[in-house]
């Protein structure tokens, strides 16, 4: 049938219908169902609709609700559909027009597996429009809607589009016009759109963006104006260009130039290219970014170089981890090129660093340098230069960073007092000094990657995995550190997880020199807006082989630390937008030996062993700024071999609470023992406290064997820039009394010493001045009374002043009184005037020694005393000695006499036993001695009568000259010889007679007092002397 008959009988038919409808009535609800029927067989999942009015000029349709199976979920809304006609129209077998007014169409257009753009054929060609389908629609009316809303759920997020339009068919053409309002993520548009189809199949068209803005994460686009045109045909490359400009843009908090984008497909290819740069007053930035041949062999160009100024409000600051200097510029430049993959292309823009490694350029190359000129911080430092270029590229599904040339840090006019706000040591502060340069390379100085990104397996989420290994110089130090863990995150806010691994070869700092120092340490790190925290995730270990200190110390076996908690905690959220970093960590040194004042003739010195127990460390900026330290001790011991002495249960903290508050140090709890057997002193607790500050050092230490006895107190200062230093010590008093306080409270040596009563106390002022240390002091001994096995001592008193301590020296004319000592024989009012002479060890100058012996005195002078010898020549002099108490301790047996003596008793040493060689005692005038012994009358019987005659004068003789000489040996057995000139008036009417008589004696008692008494000041000294440091 021809087809001009086909549209005659269509529309008579219609014409028809609709005259009968109007004519009869006819019911609106058949019309709903022959139009929800057609429909339906058309693939409309469920149709509604309301037929609302059939007239001779209009057909109404309402509530026009349709659900479409493909895609998924689809539904079409429209709230009034107009068909107008005219009688004209209808004969002619057409409409007028159609008018759609209320559209609401909502898609789902997501798929839910899909991770990327699915892969594009490239090259491409445009399929067409299908020109036959397009000869064979019936002729269709205008087409004009109003009040059209789209609303559709894609990959980047839900999209919706409001606008209105009208379309125009023909038998060549379908056009049409709109304008729109497009509202997608963080992304609104208006503009108007203009497309055409050609009956060949061809598709040609233009959009306008008359305004627009975008707003996605740190990325803010306003202004934004553009337009485009494109023309595709059946069989070709699709042509076209498109431009667009954003007026202000800002990114990051960084207010950047009108940026403008460019889009081109030709012959050749498309290419998009991007360029943007910062406006003048933030410094200087600029980024130009290319994708050429988009669609046959994609490659990405990239190129971006950022500068700001000190005084710039710019965010390159922030994004290089730096707070804005108040000084200096910074330049950051950054360039690179690499084939993209597009079956790798995300349907998002990658918001993390793994989900970037993934879609990055196979061979991806390019440089990244950093370059900070003349950087100052008020109150921090005066100048920082530093220079770093790397190199990365795309390697095994990772990124590597390497280093071009070593890069240099130098930093000049450090401020003392800020690396105080970090925690770091006053110590080690005098050791950095004023200036630091340090050079940052390869661990290994060979080709090895500078850092390695990797995306960690998929069963880890989306994770990143690194691998650094950094080296650089220290003091000339060789120094490198290892991280390797992986991260999840974007630069806002993320954590991870990593083992750090330093070494360090040999440093020195000041007197303090280090010997290869390793430490690793498994960590987890966080971070977020004004926080960095990096905290100890296992326990970490610390060895150092060896270290000195300015040759007086020295570790003799390697150091070993363990970690078992830290944390460092970088905090901005205080209202002044200041970094405050808090560091914390628990650590437990091994002990460790330690060698003092090595001997110069190649000894190994004095030998310490110490543990510093549990260590808790904490350091930080507080509010306002202030920085503060807090270190506690716990159970920390130290033992000297020599002098044989420990420190233990050492407890005690270091802390500091501002900037301009001093540093103090408390020992809480010590116990000061002796290691020897029998111990030497009681143990006795310590107390100290110290404090530094403005370059003066104050402390005070306490020693006491039990809380309610008198110690050892020690005070003093030191002045750090002048090396100066002065202490005073106040010893006691100790009073002792039989039944209370006796000295084996204070020294189980001294069991030995019973029934003691008397005071001792002593004072003492140390000094430290041009480098050498030295001091004087006061012994006071007042009424000291004891026993021993060997003797008893009453009332000994002594006033010591010392004028040097090291070595010990004092004044002259010191004076020792004691008003008793037996040991057999008593020696009273025994006074010793004396002097300590500063030699190595001290000795002892007696200039006067006295003491009352058997009614006598006896003396020594110019006497020089050494304690480190048992040998020993003492000449004593005698004067007035009685002599019956004199003849009694020769022990012959009825031998008396009544007189004085006098002379000299030359007492010897050896080997610490004394020995009496040529005494010679003369009598100090007439006298008389008695002879009456049964058992020499016994002898001298029948011997002759000049025997007789000489017992008898011996009996009762008065000797006007007489003269003992004694020689005693060791064992106290001694040979005396009697010479005396003299008669007895009995005998002979007075005749005189001179005898020469020998005696065997034991003269033990006597030499042993002599010794004893010689051995009181000579032990003494020899205690001090050893005791001494």
């Amino acid at each position: 049938m021809p087809r001009r008959l086909k549209r005659i009988l269509f529309a008579g038919f219609a014409v028809a219908a609709i005259l009968i409808a109007v004519a009869i009535g006819f019911r609106a609800s058949l019309l709903e169902a022959v139009l929800s029927t057609a429909l339906r067989v058309r693939g409309v999942a469920n149709v509604a609709l309301s037929v609302t009015d059939v007239g001779p000029t209009q057909t109404r349709i309402s509530d026009v609700r349709l659900a479409f199976p493909d895609p998924p979920g689809a539904t079409l809304v429209i709230d009034d559909v107009r068909l107008l006609y005219t009688l004209g129209d209808i004969l002619n077998g057409r409409l007028g027009a159609v008018a759609l007014d209320g559209l609401r169409l909502d898609l789902d257009l997501v798929d839910k597996t899909a991770e990327t753009v699915p892969p594009a054929p490239f090259p491409f060609t445009w399929p067409g429009t299908g020109a036959a389908s397009l000869r064979d629609l019936p002729a269709l009316p205008p087409f004009t809607v109003t009040d059209a809303r789209i609303t559709a759920a894609t990959q980047l997020g839900l999209v919706r589009i409001r606008g209105e339009g009208v379309l125009h068919t023909s038998r060549e053409t379908m056009a049409g016009r709109a304008t729109f309002t497009f509202a997608g993520p963080g992304t609104l548009v208006h503009g108007t759109a203009e497309a055409e189809i050609t009956v060949d199949g061809g598709l040609a068209g233009s959009v306008q963006i008359a305004r627009g803005s975008v707003e996605m994460n740190d990325l803010h686009l306003k202004g934004l104006t553009g337009d485009g045109a494109f023309s595709v045909r059946p069989g070709a490359r699709p042509a076209g260009r498109a431009a667009l400009t954003a007026r202000t843009v800002r990114i990051g908090g960084m207010d950047m130039a009108p940026l403008r984008l460019d889009f081109d497909a030709g012959k050749t290819g498309v290419t998009v290219a991007l360029r943007l740069g910062t406006r003048a007053a933030a410094g200087r930035a600029a980024i130009d970014v290319s994708v050429q041949d988009i669609d046959t062999r994609p490659r990405l160009a990239f190129a971006a170089e950022a500068e700001a100024e000190a005084t710039a409000s710019s965010v390159l600051w922030s994004l290089i981890g730096l707070p804005a200097p108040s000084a200096g510029r910074a330049t950051v430049r950054v360039s690179g090129d690499g084939a993209l993959a597009s079956d790798r292309m995300p349907l998002r823009l990658p918001t993390t660093p793994g989900a970037l490694l993934r879609v990055l350029p196979d061979d991806l190359r390019g440089r990244f340098a950093v370059a900070l000129d003349d950087i100052a911080y008020d109150g921090r430092f005066a100048r920082l230069n530093a220079r770093a270029e790397t190199a990365f590229m795309r390697r095994n599904d990772g990124l590597e960073f390497a280093l071009h040339d070593p890069a240099q840090v130098r930093i000049a006019g450090l401020a003392p007092a800020w690396l105080g706000t970090l925690g770091v040591p006053a110590a080690a502060i005098a050791a950095i000094g004023t200036e630091a340069s340090v050079e940052i390379r390869p661990a290994d100085r060979m080709a090895r990657p500078l850092l390695r990104l990797t995306p960690a397996p998929p069963d880890t989420g989306d994770r990143l995995r690194f691998t650094t290994a950094v080296g650089t110089t220290v003091r000339g130090a060789a120094l490198s550190f290892g991280f390797n863990g992986t991260a999840k995150g974007t630069p806002e806010a993320g954590d991870g997880t990593a083992t750090v691994d330093a070494t360090l070869v040999r440093t020195r700092f000041g007197p303090v020199r280090l010997h290869d120092i390793k430490g690793r340490a498994p960590v987890a790190f966080a971070w977020q807006p004004g926080q960095i925290r990096v905290k100890l995730a296992d326990a970490g270990t610390v060895t150092l082989a060896r270290a000195a200190l300015a040759g007086t110390l020295d570790t003799l076996d390697p150091v070993r630390i363990a970690l078992s908690s830290a944390q460092i905690l970088l905090d901005r959220q205080g209202p002044d937008g200041a970094v405050r970093p808090r560091a914390t960590a628990i650590l437990h040194p091994a002990p460790i030996r330690l060698r003092l004042r090595p001997g110069t003739d190649g000894g190994d010195g004095r030998t310490v062993t110490a543990h510093a127990g549990r260590i808790a460390w904490s350091a930080g900026t507080g509010p306002g700024s202030e920085p503060d330290l807090r270190l506690t001790v716990a159970g920390g011991r130290i033992a000297f071999a020599r002098p044989d002495l420990a420190l233990e249960a050492v407890a005690g903290e270091l802390t500091r609470s501002g900037r301009e508050k001093p540093l103090r140090l408390r020992v809480t709890q010590a116990t000061l023992r002796d290691l020897r057997d029998p111990p030497r002193f009681a143990p006795h607790s310590l107390g100290a406290e110290a404090t530094l500050g403005g370059g003066l050092a104050t402390f005070t230490a306490r020693l006491r064997t039990r809380p309610d006895l008198p110690g050892l107190t020690i005070a003093g200062t030191y002045d750090l820039a002048r090396q100066r230093a002065e202490a005073t010590a106040t010893f006691g008093p100790f009073d002792f009394a039989p039944g209370g306080l006796q000295p084996a409270a204070l020294a189980p040596a001294l069991d030995g010493l019973q029934r003691v009563r008397g005071r001792i106390a002593g004072r003492a002022k140390l000094w430290r001045r041009n480098g050498r240390i030295d001091g004087n002091a006061v012994l006071t001994v007042d009424d000291l009374s004891f026993a021993t096995p060997q003797a008893r001592v009453e009332g000994l008193s002594l006033s010591l002043a010392l004028e040097h301590l090291l070595p010990l020296a004092s004044a002259p004319a010191q004076r020792l009184v004691v008003r008793r000592i037996d040991p057999g024989v008593p020696l009273d009012d025994i006074v010793v005037e004396f002097r300590v002479v500063g030699t190595t060890p001290p000795h002892l100058r007696v200039a006067r020694a006295e003491a009352s012996l058997i009614g006598g005195r006896i003396a020594t002078r110019d006497l020089v005393i050494d304690p480190r010898t048992l040998d020993q020549e003492i000449p004593i002099t005698v004067r007035a000695l009685d002599l019956g108490a004199a003849l009694d301790l020769l022990g012959v047996e009825g031998l008396s006499g009544r007189g004085t003596l006098s002379g000299s008793l030359p007492l010897v040493l050896r080997a610490g036993a004394p020995v009496i060689s040529g005494g010679v005692l003369r009598a100090d005038g007439p006298g008389v001695l008695r002879v009456r012994s049964e058992a020499a009358a016994q002898a001298l019987a029948g011997a002759g009568e000049s025997a007789d005659l000489a017992l008898r004068a011996l009996q009762d003789f008065r000797y006007e000259t007489l003269t003992l000489t004694i020689d005693a040996a060791p064992d106290g057995s001694a040979t005396a010889r009697l010479n005396m000139l003299g008669r007895n008036p009995a005998v002979l009417e007075g005749y005189p007679f001179r005898f020469n008589i020998a005696l065997e004696a034991n003269l033990q008692q006597l030499t042993a007092a002599l010794a004893k008494a010689y051995r009181l000041p000579a032990q003494a000294l020899g205690q001090l002397w050893r005791r001494a440091p």
